[in-house]
């Protein structure tokens, strides 16, 4: 039987724990995925939605492995998904990519 201090615990783990993966470049500029730190919660379907050239593509790359992230940077079940087998990865995450619609808007949203 697990105590209200373990079900709390239990309750409160994301699935992805997402900290500033981003890429610095041989000139030492941040050119993609600068500031990006948020967490999804177990159980839950997120829709990200951006302007065109906001790197949405390139972060749905990162949680799944088809761009290496850096190490640290994104956590999946509490583990580094750079020390995870990549084939278990994907397993796990189902991700939907769509064809692009291109539209101007800010370069952050809210929802």
């Amino acid at each position: 039987m697990l105590d209200v201090d373990e079900q709390e615990e239990q309750q409160q783990q994301h699935k992805f724990k997402i900290k500033n993966p981003r890429k610095e470049f041989d000139d030492g500029k941040i050119h993609i995925l600068k500031e990006i730190t948020f967490d999804i919660q177990k159980g839950v379907i997120v829709g990200i939605i951006c302007p065109s050239g906001s790197e949405t593509s390139t972060l749905l790359r990162a949680l799944n492995r088809l761009w290496e992230p850096p190490s640290s940077s994104i956590f999946l079940d509490g583990q580094d998904i750079c020390h995870v087998d990549v084939l278990s990865i994907r397993r796990k995450v189902a991700m939907l990519f769509q064809l692009p619609a291109l539209f101007e808007g800010p370069t952050s949203v809210a929802i």
